[in-house]
Parts: structure tokens; C-alpha cells; sequence
């Protein structure tokens, strides 16, 4: 394929897909360099040392940290760090259930964590979805609660204590160095629910940073950024491709698919904060994701916005 070429169309067309993550990287390594970046690949980091943090990632649906994190979660599992991640929703079909923890398995291979929803291991709760009469959703609303898993359907809906307690087992047994969460800023309902819940979970201080979706970027303020090159952005791409069949298909996309999918949407983002990363000389690629951070002590990959010599857009 010529990526240079298709590079517009592609971009526009979330329904198309590539085999792999190599295809994926070369072809945002093409967009940069039409962009006049000739070396988009370099090292992000200004330190690359290796890392032995825990991460517990924690999402409100099972493709909102690769949307907001999957290249940070990549970069950082390159560097050492063991990954959790946590989806804290399901749909309350059995069948899209299936599809979906099933989705998230699969990023975990390719960003490198290990996953879970509500607290049981992705695998062995797909093992016992799979195990349900697909008509049975009174048998699926009990499993969810035996692995406290909240429909996301009523995650507003009396919730906040079950997925209280899913997260403090996570911090009580997997005791991470650093917790990846959704933040209050977001403009969907359901992430500011678990953003809350997650937050009330904190029993001591803990190293946090936040993040929001798509839609709540117009009201973020990030204070953290994290270079990546276009390996880890690439491995983001290839992730939330394993989500694309596992969406509402009865309430699609304008194009059947979510736009956020759309590689545009992502590296758009990913662009902006890139800029802001690079006023810094000490980086040099022109992709980053940020975050908020409301406590965060000695983690090498943070980069201060405060700390860059000019603000805003």
C-alpha cells in the first residue's frame, strides 16, 4: 500500500484497518514526514532507564485507556513497569460482553498489561460470559456482581460502592506506584462516575494521574506530558482496532464506527500536546499524551507543563 498516497482517505475512514503494527507505523511515520518531520521516530525520552513501577490503569468502558493512554501504557511497559488494567463496566448484552472483554484481552497483549474487569482476570470472566445462555440476563447480572462489575448501563445508578470496593482490591493487592484514572473534567457521565468512585477508593496518599475522552478535551488542563514515538502511537492504533467490532452496533457511528477511531481524531491530539512537549529541547519526537496529575513524586517520564517556556494552544 502506498501510505503517502491513501494517507487523506485513510485518515478520514475509520472502517479501514491495517494487519499489524508495522503497517500502522509506517503510516503515521509518512503523515509526519509530509508534516516535515524527518525523523518522527525518534527516542521520546529524556531518560530511559529501566523502570520497575507498578501501573493500575483504571476505565470506565474497555477502550477508554487506550484511547487516552495506549501509548504511554506501551512506552511505559517497554521501560519495565508491570501494568494493570481495570475495566470497571460491561454492556448488559451477553453476546457484545463476550466480544468485548475479548477486545480487551487483546490490547492488553499489544500495550503490554495484564487485563481485568471488576476484579477477576479478563480471561477467566470471558471463560465464564462464554459459559451463559445468551437469553439468560439474570445469570449475567449475577456474575457482574459476584466480579463486581457494574453494567454500563447503571453506572449512575446506585454503583459507586461496588466499584469502591473493586478498586481498593486492586489497590490493596496489586499496591501500584502509580494509578491511571478518568478525571472529573470529562463531559461523559460515566467516566465522571467512576472518576469518583475512584477517588472516594483512596484509604492513603496515592500517585495519580487523570485523563478524559474525546469529548471532555475541550475543558482539560493537563498538567503532565509524555513523549511518544510513533512505535507506542502505533501500538495505540492497533489496540482501539481491536475495539471496533465490539461497539453498539445497534446505535453506530455516522461511518459505523466511532469517530474517535479515526486516526485523525487520535493524532490530532496526540500533535497538539507533541507541540507542547517539544518547546522543551530535551525532546524531540512531536507526539505526546497528557494527563493530570494530583500527586505524582519522582516518576522520570513526567514532563511539567509548567516547566515549558510558553503555554496554551
Amino acid at each position: 500500500m502506498r501510505f503517502v498516497e491513501d494517507a487523506l482517505k485513510i485518515a478520514k475512514n475509520s472502517s479501514v484497518r491495517f494487519e499489524n503494527i508495522s503497517q500502522w507505523e509506517l503510516y503515521v511515520r509518512s503523515v509526519l514526514q509530509s508534516m516535515g518531520y524527518n525523523n518522527p521516530n525518534v527516542n521520546a525520552l529524556v531518560e530511559t532507564r529501566q523502570l520497575d513501577y507498578r501501573i493500575l490503569a483504571i476505565e470506565s468502558h474497555p477502550d477508554d485507556i487506550a484511547l487516552a493512554a495506549g501509548g504511554t501504557l506501551s512506552l511505559m511497559k517497554e521501560l519495565g513497569c508491570e501494568i494493570r488494567c481495570v475495566t470497571m463496566s460491561l454492556c448488559d448484552d451477553i453476546e457484545l460482553a463476550r466480544k468485548r472483554i475479548q477486545a480487551t484481552i487483546t490490547e492488553g497483549t499489544i500495550l503490554g498489561h495484564s487485563p481485568y474487569v471488576g476484579i477477576t482476570p479478563a480471561k477467566e470472566l470471558l471463560n465464564l460470559v462464554g459459559g451463559l445462555d445468551s437469553k439468560s440476563d439474570s445469570a449475567l447480572e449475577e456474575l457482574y456482581e459476584k466480579h463486581r462489575v457494574s453494567p454500563d448501563t447503571r453506572l449512575l445508578d446506585g454503583c459507586a460502592l461496588n466499584m469502591q470496593k473493586a478498586v481498593y482490591a486492586h489497590l490493596t493487592e496489586f499496591e501500584p506506584d502509580l494509578v491511571l484514572a478518568p478525571g472529573l473534567a470529562d463531559n461523559t457521565a460515566d467516566h465522571v462516575a467512576v472518576s469518583s468512585a475512584v477517588r472516594d477508593a483512596y484509604r492513603r496518599p496515592v500517585n495519580s494521574w487523570e485523563y478524559v475522552g474525546p469529548e471532555g478535551m475541550s475543558q482539560f488542563l493537563p498538567n503532565q506530558l509524555v513523549p511518544i514515538s510513533t512505535k507506542h502511537f502505533a501500538r495505540k492504533m492497533f489496540a482501539l482496532q481491536q475495539h471496533q467490532d465490539a461497539y453498539y452496533v445497534s446505535r453506530p457511528a455516522p461511518d459505523g464506527r466511532r469517530s474517535y477511531f479515526n486516526l485523525a481524531e487520535m493524532l490530532t491530539n496526540a500533535f497538539y500536546f507533541g507541540r507542547q512537549a517539544m518547546r522543551d529541547s530535551r525532546y524531540d519526537a512531536p507526539l505526546a499524551e497528557a494527563f493530570n496529575a494530583r500527586r505524582a513524586v519522582g516518576f522520570p517520564l513526567i514532563k511539567r507543563v509548567a516547566d515549558l517556556k510558553t503555554h496554551g494552544r
